[in-house]
């Protein structure tokens, strides 16, 4: 289906954490970063890349990638998915919310920016069909997919995710995050606020609001509600977007998430 938003720009962040310990799901699949870990015969930066190929809405793609990373430990595959061009590669900044704002802002006033990470192999072209129809449908500036955290739980009761708890249900991120327009450069702006402050909980709490942030714990505002909050304080027409398949919560934070997502991707591919 063609995107009512125009052929979409989409970046791909496909780094390795800077600081704390070595990535234990790249150690426990023997690559020098996440991105490049196989599942069932397919790096996961690969399987992302070819989903996207696959929907109609996107346009060029480009991996936010560490200068000195050579593409070709991602496997042939990978660059198969790439060879039919229309893709670029971008080095990382000092933190992911940099990443994504020094990219993004740029482009804003011409273009629709789709963020999403290369440790999600599970993304499909119905999602992220679903969540650009939504974001466009919507008139946000700014818009984070979540889906319902509970239909996780109850499909995979083993599977850890974090959830965030509404006056009307409880939800996990997708990562997959769109920006167009004026509005979302302030609140690309604030994530990079918000990153310098990460060790002065209190300012990062200030900065939200602190009403904001006291009703949200007492679980009176629903989802909408503090995404209105939140985007009115920052000046940005904010938006979650729920997604209906829950798989679209599941990447690969762990090496007990790779497995899952392993046996997920076998029986889709068995049944398929």
């Amino acid at each position: 289906m063609t995107s009512p938003l125009g052929p979409v720009t989409v970046l791909i962040l496909a780094g390795r954490r800077t600081v704390g310990p070595p990535d234990a799901v790249a150690a426990a699949g023997g690559r020098s970063l996440k991105a490049f870990v196989d599942i069932n015969g397919a790096a996961m930066l690969e399987r992302v890349v070819r989903t996207l190929r696959r929907t109609d809405a996107v346009g060029e793609i480009h991996l936010c990638l560490p200068a000195e990373v050579d593409l070709a430990e991602g496997g042939p595959g990978l660059a198969a998915a790439l060879a039919t061009g229309g893709w670029a590669r971008t080095v990382p900044a000092e933190s992911p919310s940099a990443s994504v704002g020094g990219f993004v802002a740029p482009r804003l006033d011409r273009e629709t920016v789709l963020v999403t990470t290369a440790d999600h192999p599970l993304l499909t072209p119905e999602m992220v069909d679903e969540f650009l129809r939504a974001f466009a449908a919507s008139g946000a500036e700014a818009g984070v997919a979540l889906t319902d955290a509970e239909r996780i739980a109850a499909r995979y009761p083993r599977n850890r995710r974090t959830r965030l708890v509404f006056a009307d249900g409880r939800f996990t991120g997708c990562n997959l995050f769109a920006f167009r327009g004026d509005g979302a450069a302030r609140v690309l702006e604030f994530w990079r606020r918000v990153d310098r402050h990460r060790k002065q909980p209190w300012r990062i709490a200030h900065a939200l609001g602190w009403s904001t942030l006291a009703l949200y714990l007492l679980r009176r505002l629903s989802l909408d509600e503090v995404f209105e909050r939140f985007g009115r304080r920052v000046g940005c027409r904010l938006r979650a977007i729920r997604l209906t398949d829950p798989h679209a919560g599941i990447d690969v934070d762990t090496p007990a998430d790779l497995q899952l997502v392993r046996e997920i991707i076998t029986r889709r591919e068995t049944s398929a």
